[in-house]
């Protein structure tokens, strides 16, 4: 191969390495767990289990999907006077199932066969049996055969036993520690990483990659665990280990940095747990970050990684720094929180300045808006509702001052996690002709997409299927986008939205162009979904009667400033109409909302 094709080989393993460490990722509820700490008394549990598997002669690809197939979680397993059977339900799968099953304990040189029965009489095998030993803290390995492959599958069997449960569905006794597992959201940041953490004795012939580390664990940062055991906190950070063009993760780090002196810094080994989660296979990483009073402080880690591509092959590094997100410590937050138990949205502008050129069009902006109410920002062309608009929605970066959103800047989010957390319809929107409505509305998974696929398909389409319900537009989901009328379309831009499952949805003028019977429903959409769903509504409206009787708050600006921001039966008055719009008016009430009489 030449140096001018080795080369531009090389540039474009470099363009890729922040895609290969993403594909096959998952989410799920059943993982590979350290020792819990507790021991079952004597009984028969049910207890869930995983199989991790690595890499078995040529038969890598199949091992990672036909065991799962053929063996199925939960086990059962008696504990009686220190010992205990576990029982396996084993199925077939099409022409092909089980038919030796062997084990191994971490000490043992040898594998000993497990008992295997037919128990339905119909020639295959269904159950597997053996006994060993009753303890938490060893690695179970097995082998296991089938009428397919005589090779045999080789992998780890690791039993979840926090999650066992005794037969007849109650909870089992238990004795020792107890622990208590929490929810969290963690933010990855693989540009500040690339300039702090130092590699020991980096002689610059490896390049970084900044997207290595990060990409892996995009998918598994809106909600993880963390173990809490006597007032101590250990995060269980998962990763994919499985890449394009056979790229590979290893020789994993954590960085412990001076605070003084960011040069002075401690590197140390950590070995990840192999193991799959909701059938991908993953690194999981079970990392102690002290009391509660530290669980913000970030966390740098590297790695060393190789691609290939063909013959040619290429190794890098890559850097990330972990920031545990301490306000959406889920279920330890004061924050407030809507029926369900999840957070509604909140919104704070502080000291907000903008300017096109040497125009100044907002000056010194700064508020809050309610979270869980419907706000809306009036006022007359010009006034600067619209950049505020964008500014708030990331669509423009101020000249100074700082946007929020639930005490986040969102300057610090990338678009992909702002997109999980609010959601936007702009004021035009336009679908390419043979788009079909459901199609539209499924784009707004998105954000919840790394590398075009989904950690969890269900859930995608359980979004999907109720926003088209929630909009009104299921029956027309196979027809282009196109061929609607302009109420359906807006109709069918909202569900897009609210596909994206936040809680916070921005509208710029969502009736504009829009007769009045569908201006109305839309409003009493939009109404509905505040009331019954919690979300925050942030829009912009033209039509000052419909603002003031559809909205919670109003925020009236004139000249990049704002005037006026509250109630509207409170703040509304003809003299404030007058300063807003320059006319006067007559003002009523209506429902006991004021109402302008447009004469």
């Amino acid at each position: 191969m030449t140096t001018t094709k080795q080369s531009w080989l090389k540039r474009s393993l470099a363009v890729l390495l922040a895609v290969m460490m993403v594909m096959s990722m998952g989410v799920a509820d059943v993982f590979a767990v350290e020792p819990s700490g507790t021991m079952l008394t004597d009984g028969t549990y049910k207890v869930p289990f995983s199989f991790n598997y690595y890499m078995a002669g040529q038969m890598y690809e199949m091992a990672a999907g036909k065991p799962n197939a053929l063996i199925q979680t939960p086990a059962t397993i008696e504990v009686k006077d220190g010992k205990m059977t576990v029982t396996l339900s084993a199925v077939k799968d099409g022409t092909d199932y089980v038919t030796k099953f062997q084990y191994r304990l971490q000490d043992d040189e040898n594998y000993t066969e497990a008992a295997v029965s037919d128990t339905d009489k119909d020639g295959n095998v269904d159950q597997i049996s053996f006994t060993i030993d009753y303890t938490e803290d060893y690695l179970v390995t097995t082998v296991h055969y089938t009428s397919s492959v005589e090779a045999g599958f080789e992998s780890a069997l690791c039993f979840d036993f926090s999650k066992a449960e005794m037969e007849g569905g109650d909870q089992p006794p238990v004795e020792g520690d107890t622990e208590a597992t929490h929810t969290i959201k963690l933010k990855v940041d693989s540009a500040k990483a690339a300039e702090i953490i130092k590699i020991p004795d980096d002689d610059g012939s490896i390049m970084t990659s900044n997207g290595g580390i990060d990409n892996a664990i995009s998918a598994y940062t809106d909600e993880v665990e963390l173990v809490e055991k006597d007032g101590e906190y250990t995060l269980l950070l998962r990763m994919a280990r499985t890449g394009m063009m056979s790229a590979t993760m290893e020789d994993f780090h954590i960085v412990e940095i001076d605070p003084a002196n960011s040069e002075n810094q401690t590197h140390t080994t950590i070995t990840p747990i192999e193991t799959t989660y909701n059938g991908v296979e993953i690194y999981e990483f079970h990392i102690s970050l002290g009391t509660e009073e530290q669980l913000g402080n970030p966390i740098y880690m590297w790695c060393e990684a190789s691609a290939s591509m063909g013959d040619m092959s290429m190794s890098f590094y890559s850097k990330v720094e972990i920031t545990p997100q301490i306000n959406y410590l889920i279920d330890l937050a004061e924050e407030p929180m809507i029926a369900d138990g999840s957070y509604t949205g909140k919104v704070t502008v502080e000291y907000l300045s903008f300017s096109y050129g040497k125009q100044q069009v907002l000056n010194g902006l700064d508020f809050s808006l309610h979270e869980g109410k419907i706000t809306t920002l009036i006022g007359a062309n010009g006034c600067g509702k619209s950049t505020l608009f964008n500014l708030m929605t990331k669509n423009l970066k101020p000249d100074q001052g700082e946007v929020f959103l639930r005490e986040e800047n969102i300057a610090n989010l990338r678009l992909k996690d702002f997109a999980r957390e609010a959601a936007i319809v702009h004021q035009y929107n336009t679908a390419p002709p043979d788009l079909t409505v459901e199609k539209l509305v499924s784009y707004g998974r998105t954000p919840y997409h790394t590398m075009g696929l989904s950690s969890d398909p269900q859930k995608d389409e359980e979004k999907i299927q109720w926003a088209l319900e929630i909009t009104h537009t299921s029956k027309h989901k196979d027809k282009p986008v196109t061929e609607l009328s302009g109420g359906q379309k807006q109709r069918v831009w909202i569900a897009m939205a609210l596909a994206q499952d936040t809680k916070v949805l921005f509208l710029d003028e969502p009736t504009t162009y829009l007769d009045v019977r569908y201006q109305l429903q839309i409003l009493k959409l939009i109404q509905k979904l505040n009331r019954e769903y919690g979300i925050t509504i942030v829009m912009v409206l033209h039509d000052i009667n419909q603002s003031l009787y559809y909205s919670d708050e109003i925020v009236a600006m004139k000249d990049g400033r704002i005037i006026a921001h509250g109630l509207p039966e409170e703040i509304i008055s003809k003299e404030l109409v007058k300063e807003v719009y320059g006319v006067d008016l007559t003002i009523q009430s209506v429902d006991g909302k004021p109402f302008v009489i447009p004469v």
